[in-house]
């Protein structure tokens, strides 16, 4: 009898954070772009090609690039990595590899041979609101993120300060 898997949803620092991309196309765009957007520590991508997003991203030294084939000792030494190859068996063993040194792994072709996934955000200044299905359907975590969006107001503001709302 298989269990069914639930994720357990965190906010994560990532300023003090390695990540690891292994991968060069569109769908490792998009999670590059987050980590720069959420600051990681430093970001590298492992792959023969970049796509030119990522290329102008190496240019500006958002991320280091190394240019060649993943192989099995990239990932010590990191503590977050994404499985974004257009390659499915090879994001499976990548996963298999990082679950078994205790390594924070997100698989994107195959949520369930890694151990973590990735929300649908919408985000207004402190305001995080991230939905998820447990990497059953990304797309209707979409539709309803998007949905949230739709019903706040358009001039939602959140001030904090000292950790408290100033609008309790």
């Amino acid at each position: 009898m298989q269990t069914e898997t639930f994720f357990y949803p965190i906010g994560l620092n990532l300023e003090d954070i390695k990540c690891l991309v292994i991968g060069g196309g569109n769908v490792a765009t998009r999670k590059v772009l987050k980590l720069i957007e959420y600051k990681a520590k430093s970001i590298t991508v492992i792959s023969l090609d970049l796509t030119s997003i990522l290329d102008e991203c190496h240019k500006q030294n958002q991320i280091k690039w190394i240019n060649r084939e993943y192989k099995k000792t990239d990932i010590r030494g990191e503590k977050i990595i994404f499985a974004a190859t257009d390659n499915d068996e090879l994001n499976c063993e990548i996963g298999k590899s990082a679950k078994k040194n205790h390594l924070l792994v997100n698989v994107v072709s195959s949520p369930e041979h890694g151990n973590f996934i990735l929300p649908a955000i919408y985000r207004k200044k402190h305001l995080c609101i991230a939905t998820f299905t447990d990497g059953y359907s990304p797309k209707f975590a979409q539709f309803i993120r998007d949905e949230i969006a739709n019903h706040l107001q358009e001039n939602i503001t959140i001030q904090l300060q000292d950790g408290k709302s100033k609008n309790n």
